[in-house]
């Protein structure tokens, strides 16, 4: 059986682990969700195709709503944040950060 949150907190732990650039929260999900594209003609990057928990969600029944599910109750527990990101100064995108909390949980150094 697989600990959804666990999984999502995993997730977002690693792709808080970059200094430089923040990877889309929609990203993010489709990586945990195996999904190739983040719609027609937009590939996943080659970044989140290196995601360790690439498609850990993919065979899960339910899984766009559970991925939801985790998300909110990971930001409830103050285990991780969601922030607003600007690029190039035109457009915006939502990204999840794990936050000091979070870390500690899975016992891995805050970056």
């Amino acid at each position: 059986m697989i600990a959804t949150a666990t999984k999502v907190l995993q997730a977002i732990v690693w792709a808080s682990s970059f200094k430089l650039g923040r990877y889309g929260e929609v990203g993010l999900k489709a990586a945990l969700l195996g999904k190739e594209t983040l719609g027609p003609g937009r590939p996943l990057g080659a970044g989140l195709l290196n995601c360790p928990q690439l498609g850990a969600l993919r065979y899960l029944r339910g899984a766009e709503r559970r991925l939801d599910a985790a998300v909110d109750r990971l930001i409830g527990q103050s285990l991780v944040r969601r922030e607003t990101v600007e690029r190039d100064g035109l457009t915006t995108y939502s990204t999840l950060i794990a936050t000091e909390a979070g870390h500690r949980v899975l016992g891995s150094p805050c970056a």
